[in-house]
This record gives C-alpha cells, sequence and structure tokens, in this order.
C-alpha cells in the first residue's frame, strides 16, 4: 500500500500538500500556460498528476519566485536581515559565549 504522504509521478514522488493547477502556478510565476507546459514538458518545472488534472507543487512555486514555505520574503531579503543581525553586538556576544560553552 502506498504511503498517503506522497503520490508517485513517472519517476518521482512527489509530497502531497498544497498544489497550484497549471493556471494559477502560471500567474504566480509569471508566465503563460503555455510557456509552463513546455517547462514541464522539458523537465525544468517538477509537476504530478492529481487525476487528469496537471498539478504544480507550491514547493516548486516557491522555489522559482525565491521564496520559503515559511515566509513571504525572498532568500536575498532573509540572507540581508541575517546579516545586519550578526551586527548586533549583543548577538556577536551571545554567539561568543556558545561557542565557549562548547569547548
Amino acid at each position: 500500500m502506498k504511503a498517503l504522504s506522497a503520490i508517485d509521478t513517472n519517476d518521482q514522488q512527489m509530497p502531497v500538500g498544497k498544489s497550484y493547477s497549471l493556471k494559477e502556478a502560471a500567474e504566480l510565476l509569471g508566465i503563460s500556460v503555455s510557456t509552463l507546459r513546455n517547462r514541464i514538458a522539458a523537465k525544468d518545472i517538477a509537476s504530478f498528476k492529481e487525476g487528469k488534472l496537471i498539478k504544480i507543487p507550491e514547493s516548486e512555486v516557491l522555489r522559482r519566485t525565491g521564496q520559503t514555505a515559511d515566509s513571504s520574503l525572498s532568500r536575498e531579503e532573509i540572507r540581508q536581515i541575517i546579516k545586519e543581525v550578526m551586527q548586533e553586538p549583543e548577538i556577536i556576544n551571545l554567539l561568543r559565549e556558545h561557542i565557549k560553552a562548547r569547548k
């Protein structure tokens, strides 16, 4: 019996979770449905079938738009925030204490 946490596709398993129709995914990605179909055919974008419908996993859309599932921030925005936080003296001192305690 197959696990309910994944759907088998031709040569991969796609996790069950939020997914988008071709029209929804195309809008989110800023491309046409026909371009999306071409990219799926070229195996450039992951997809799976849900009955007769072709679906795009949320993780694929987020990856293509530079977002994470837990945030509407892009990866670059997250990197910038981390960089700024790491400049705070309190954070630096906490990290030094933590490293010292691990030795």
